[in-house]
């Protein structure tokens, strides 16, 4: 169990591990995104392979994990590229309550869409 609410503030630097229960342990979770109290956004390594996690705390984390989620599922069925949810779970914390964790495969050679953006001419934005 991982004191989540910690990360969230103050330790950006520092790597953890997160147990999944059924799903696993997350290993060698790197921040790399916070809001605090509320989201983490993390690198890692599950089931042996690149990932990135979101990880939602607080009273309101099962709404934004699923709002997050069904983005993903409506920028699927728009046929848009995305990394592929490998996995929708719980996790539990320290204090006993809930996070909600999305986990998505990492992109190893992934282009930045606003730098692409800026290089297109309107019909190379239209298509991106």
């Amino acid at each position: 169990m991982a004191d989540l609410r910690k990360y969230t503030r103050e330790c950006l630097e520092t790597l953890f591990d997160l147990d999944l229960g059924e799903g696993g342990v997350l290993q060698k979770l790197q921040p790399v995104r916070a809001v605090p109290d509320k989201r983490l956004v993390c690198r890692g390594v599950w089931q042996g392979k690149p990932v990135f996690t979101k990880i939602f705390i607080g009273d309101a984390a099962r709404r934004y994990a699923e709002r997050d989620a069904t983005g993903f599922r409506l920028l699927q069925d728009a046929g848009v590229d995305t990394p592929e949810l490998l996995f929708s779970g719980v996790a539990k914390q320290l204090d006993g309550s809930e996070a909600h964790v999305l986990i998505y495969a990492a992109i190893e050679s992934g282009l930045n869409a606003e730098s692409l953006w800026s290089e297109m001419d309107a019909n190379g934005r239209f298509s991106l």
